[in-house]
């Protein structure tokens, strides 16, 4: 394998290990809305397409201005691309997109803050396209891993479907017992705070045995 190859592989990983948890702040207006495994997965078919496409656009049309210029222009792309895609999803998922509401435009705000990470001025074009594909990647990952908790403790269901693809899992103990705070806003930082304690439980079991 190739330095680059190398490069790249661990720009990946450096971006997966950057989920949701890590950059709650990031992603804190997506929380609000990702009650269900569905609407989660919508989001990050935002989320990372734009973080990958605005990273590629910007190092096409950045190169050589400044740190300040760079901002704006990262700024104006994720936008657009943000603004288009809210217009695919009005044309292809109506209903969806009635859900989703303004928290689908607010992943601007979201793809901006995890652009800044991936995309500081000294790093090559491959390198910051591979950690906003590894940051979009884990964003998804963890809006999924949120949603779908969420959704089973408040509602006895996982729904994972986006279009004709995907289904939808009932949990008949938690279907008659659900706690209704989980799929409340508060509810998400209630389920943040425990995934963030179970991750970094199983972190201390790993380095321990």
């Amino acid at each position: 394998m190739s330095p680059q190859e190398r490069e790249g592989e661990a720009a990946v990983g450096r971006g997966i290990r950057l989920p949701v948890f890590v950059l709650l702040l990031a992603v804190s207006p997506a929380l609000a809305v990702a009650t269900t495994g569905t609407k989660a997965l919508a989001l990050a078919a935002v989320i990372l397409p734009v973080l990958m496409l605005a990273s590629a656009l910007q190092s096409l049309l950045g190169q050589g201005v400044s740190s300040g210029t760079r901002l704006v222009l990262h700024i104006l792309l994720v936008g657009i691309l943000v603004t288009a895609a809210d217009f695919i999803f009005q044309a292809l998922a109506p209903v969806l997109r009635r859900e989703l509401g303004i928290y689908l435009q607010l992943t601007a705000a979201s793809c901006v803050l995890l652009g800044q990470v991936s995309d500081p001025p000294e790093r090559s074009a491959a390198r910051s396209l591979a950690e906003a594909c590894g940051l979009g990647l884990g964003a998804g990952l963890g809006l999924t891993a949120v949603a779908c908790v969420r959704e089973a403790l408040g509602a006895g269901t996982i729904t994972l479907r986006l279009g004709t693809l995907g289904g939808s899992l009932r949990l008949p103990w938690l279907a008659e017992h659900p706690a209704t705070v989980a799929v409340q806003a508060s509810g998400a930082l209630l389920v943040v705070g425990l995934l963030m304690g179970l991750a970094r439980w199983a972190g201390m079991k790993r380095s321990t045995s």
